[in-house]
Parts: structure tokens; sequence; C-alpha cells
């Protein structure tokens, strides 16, 4: 039926598969939580009532076109959410426990081209609407005495549209002023004042494309925010365009509806049941990260850090993620970075805290899926690796200490930050601090391929001392503090594995963390040698 072939048609795209079975486990395929938000938010766009809940629930296509028929979400607010938002676990670990004051830049920013001449007022008009229906767009937090508190504006915000016209300026020019409108419209973030959100427009002359330059705050947008965003200013773009009204589909649940329903399942009977289990970890087996530098916390910025990277093959990205059908992408991963870990600080039992999108923290009937808004979560992890020492027991305990973790581990910053019970808040924030961040984002694609009216500027690959390409400029306060000494990003690229250890060198030395990579990369493939004689499962395609 209709239902069965949009849903595989996205599957395919998504996953990056040419072909995919309806019986075909989503997970099995690779999926993960945030990627299936992504599903479920273009099946929903394609009009099918599909909510986040349900790709857990029913991982199969058969299954999900049948469940398609009986959507259990409650009615998302569709007038102007505004007033308090609460302060999220997310936020409160941003501006009370970095011990930074630098919180106003804290940004995502790019760099776009043009595919065709955008006409400015269609653009604001666009972007203006864009402004009403997305509540989080217009977040405000102020500070008093000690005490952040966050609002949502009314309609009517202020335009963050604007243009600049540079036809007139050399080549070298333009990019000069480019640069420096860059650093001039990070630099003006302010959480209480605004602006938060920024899109200029750049005349480079009739002869030439358009660039579109782009800001905005974390605490408004995120990653599956990001393509919310976009999607939803193009539409509105291409109705103005074509003389139409603008359209959007119904609202999503709110981020403000979103923070009120965490506050209360954070105060809930059946949260507190959890307590026990965070308690009860080995924590005092956990030891604290060497470092090669006597330096103190406040010496861990934004301007000290480095990275180093481990890049993969398809081939052995196949291999190492989906060469056994027993194990989570994210188990394997995680696996090794404990074992290196362990190896790294001499015990058998280590701590690193989970970077996870946040959309799914509810078990009420809460949907998301096509809403803009700070959603992540930081979720620790505490593995004990005494049982066993092949890389299959490995594996094998990292897997089942996973699954004992209650609901992916969301419970922890929520009793902590949002019980609302001293006690309980006293007994989390005496537990170990994690100096670790582990954060699978899983493929990464371009959405802008499919787009009638942007794309990403070439020029944007250069960096600052690349004299041919365009920088942007620091998105993070140079001077503010990194909340983890070492973090780890994992993304799949055009069917590549490609993990990035991001460090201060005020802490580390390159050497060390290079040998913490190759560690981690080492134990990957000792893994991937017990499975790699099957054939791979799955033919993919080059993500777009």
């Amino acid at each position: 039926n209709q239902a069965t072939q949009i849903i595989t048609e996205v599957w395919k795209e998504l996953l990056g598969l040419q072909t995919v079975g309806i019986h075909d486990d989503f997970f099995e395929l690779g999926g993960d939580s945030l990627l299936g938000m992504e599903i479920v938010a273009r099946i929903k766009r394609a009009g099918i009532p599909l909510t986040p809940k349900h790709i857990i629930e029913h991982p199969t296509i058969a299954q999900l076109a049948t469940a398609a028929s009986a959507p259990e979400t409650e009615v998302a607010e569709q007038g102007e959410v505004a007033g308090p938002v609460n302060i999220t676990p997310a936020m409160h670990r941003f501006l009370y426990e970095r011990g930074s004051p630098y919180v106003h830049r804290w940004n995502l920013a790019t760099l776009l081209e043009t595919k065709q001449r955008i006409d400015l007022p269609h653009l604001e008009l666009a972007a203006k609407h864009l402004l009403n229906h997305h509540d989080a767009l217009r977040l405000r937090l102020s500070e008093s005495e000690g005490i952040w508190q966050a609002n949502n504006l009314g309609f009517g915000s202020s335009s963050f549209v604007s243009m600049v016209d540079l036809s007139d300026l050399s080549a070298e020019e333009q990019k000069k002023a480019i640069e420096a409108h860059s650093e001039n419209v990070q630099a003006s973030f302010n959480l209480t004042y605004g602006p938060m959100l920024n899109l200029t427009l750049f005349d480079l002359g009739i002869e030439q494309a358009q660039k579109l330059f782009f800001a905005a705050h974390h605490f408004i947008l995120e990653g599956l925010s990001w393509t919310v965003f976009w999607h939803d200013l193009e539409t509105a773009y291409l109705q103005l365009s074509s003389g139409q009204e603008i359209f959007f589909p119904a609202k999503t649940h709110s981020f403000k509806e979103w923070s009120q329903a965490l506050r209360e399942y954070a105060r809930s009977a059946e949260l507190r049941e959890e307590l026990s289990y965070w308690l009860d970890l080995p924590w005092s087996a956990v030891r604290c990260l060497p470092t090669d530098f006597p330096a103190a916390r406040k010496h861990n910025t934004n301007d000290s850090a480095q990275e180093v990277c481990a890049t993969f093959t398809e081939e052995e990205t196949d291999s190492l993620l989906y060469g056994s059908k027993k194990s989570d992408p994210q188990v394997i991963l995680a696996a090794a970075l404990a074992q290196s870990l362990a190896d790294w600080t001499g015990s058998e039992t280590v701590l690193f805290d989970q970077f996870r999108h946040g959309r799914d923290a509810l078990p009420a009937s809460i949907d998301t899926s096509h809403t803009t808004g700070f959603f992540i979560s930081h979720n620790p992890l505490v593995i004990d690796l005494s049982e066993g020492h092949s890389p299959e027991a490995r594996l094998a305990t990292v897997q089942k200490q996973f699954q004992a973790v209650p609901n992916k581990g969301y419970g922890y910053d929520l009793l902590r930050c949002l019980s609302g019970d001293p006690e309980i808040s006293d007994k989390l924030n005496s537990i170990p601090r994690s100096e670790v961040l582990f954060n699978y984002r899983g493929r990464l694609t371009d959405i802008f391929t499919d787009s009638m009216l942007f794309k990403l500027s070439p020029e944007l690959s250069g960096s600052v001392d690349d004299p041919r390409g365009i920088s942007i400029t620091a998105t993070h306060d140079p001077r503010g503090i990194r909340y983890y000494p070492i973090s780890i990003s994992a993304d799949i690229v055009n069917g590549r594995l490609i993990v990035k250890f991001v460090y201060s060198k005020n802490l580390h030395s390159r050497s060390t963390v290079t040998e913490l990579r190759d560690a981690f990369s080492e134990f990957l493939r000792t893994t991937s040698d017990c499975h790699k004689k099957q054939p791979v499962r799955l033919i993919r395609t080059v993500a777009k």
C-alpha cells in the first residue's frame, strides 16, 4: 500500500540502502534513535501519522505501516506558545556547572551558497512565519542573583534577516567582509536581550551566486532542529515564490511543553525507583584521567582545544559496525572507548557520558519530531570490564551493561537536576563527574542535497590559514571553559566512520591522545576480526 511504499523509500534513503525488506528490523539495519526521529519527521511530512514511539515499538516497515493508522500522541498546542520555560538538565549543566561566565557565544554557524537568486522580502516573510511557528526560536534567558530563568517571547519578535551588499568589492575584500561579519554577529549574541539567531544574505554581484550566513545559539537549535529549520524555511519561501500563502503542518509538542513534562516526570514515583540503580554503581572504582600538564580546570578552554582523528574506509566501516547482527554500533564503539580508557587509567571500571538527542527521554506520548529546541541529554555510563578479557567477552559485557541502564540513562540528570528533592540532588552530585564525553551521531548527510535554494558554500572548507577559503570564526567563545577534558564524536560520513578526539593542549599532549585514538582503533579492528569472514550484510549507497 501507499504507506508501505513511502516508508520503504524513506528508509532506503536515510539508511543508505539500495534494498530493504518490509520485515527487516530498523535497528539491525544500523538505525538508531536519532535517525529514527528524522525518519518519523520525513514520513509525517508525507502525510502518514507516525510518532517516535512507533518506530521503537514497531521496528519493521510492515509493522509501521499498520501502526500508522492509530497515532497515540496528545494534541500539541497550535497557537502562540509564550511564557516561562523550565531549565532542562542540559541547560543546567551549561549555565551552572561549567564554571564559565561566557555563555552567550555557543553557536551553530555555516555559510551557504544560493542555487537561485533569493528575494529578500520573501526570505524575511518566510523567516517571520518560521519564528512564529517554532516557539523555541524566540527563547530568552535571564540571570538574577545566580539563578537562571528561561522565557519564550510572544509573536512579533524582531526579524533575524538582513542583507549586505558587497557587489562593489573585490573577491578578497568580499572574503574579508564575510569573515568580519561572521565574527561581529556571533560576538553580538546575548541570551537575555538577543539576538540568538541570524540570517545574512550577501550580494556579491549579479554574475555571482549570493551567500547566506547563518548562526544560532545552541539553546534554540541542535542537530535534528537544524534539519527542521531549513526544511520549513525553504517550504515557506517556495510557497511565497509561487504565489501561495504560507502553510506549515500541525505543530508537534513545543520545547516548552517538553521541558514541563520533563519536570513532572523527574518528580514522579516511577523515576525515583531508578535512584538505587545509580547509587549502587561502582563509582569508587572509577579513576580520574591522567594529565600531562598540571593545569587547573579553568585552563580547559575552547581556544585550547585540539583534535586527532581516526578514519576508516567504507569496507572497514561495514565490517566494524555492521558485520554482526548481535551488537548495536553504539555498543561496539562504546566498548572500544571503555577498553582504551581502562588501559589509560589502569582501572577496569571506567566512566564516560553519552551525548544523546534527548527527545525520547519521556515515556509519555510526547512528539517533538518536528520541533526546534535544545533537547540534548548527557547520560553517564559506568562500565566494569573485569569479566573476561577477549574482545568478544569485552563486547558482551558492555552490551549487557548497556541493556541494564534504565530508560537509556535519562533518569540520572533528571533526578539530579529536576527532582525537587535536595537529598536526592546531593547524593547524585557527590558521585564522580565524568571527564569524557562520547557522542555517536550515526550517519551524517548533507541536508541541502535536495534543496532548491541552497548548498554548502564550497569556500567554507578553508581554514583561517587558507587564503582561498572563507573561515567562519569561532562558534564557541574562546574564553569559555569546556565541560569535558576529552570529547569524542563518531560519525559516518559518505559511508566512512570518522572518530574525532578533542582535547585541551593545556591538559594533555597530542601524543597521549594519539595513543588513546590508536588503542580505540585497534580494539575496533580486533573485534572486527572475530567476524570478518562473514559476508557484509548490507549494500550501501554513498550518502548524498
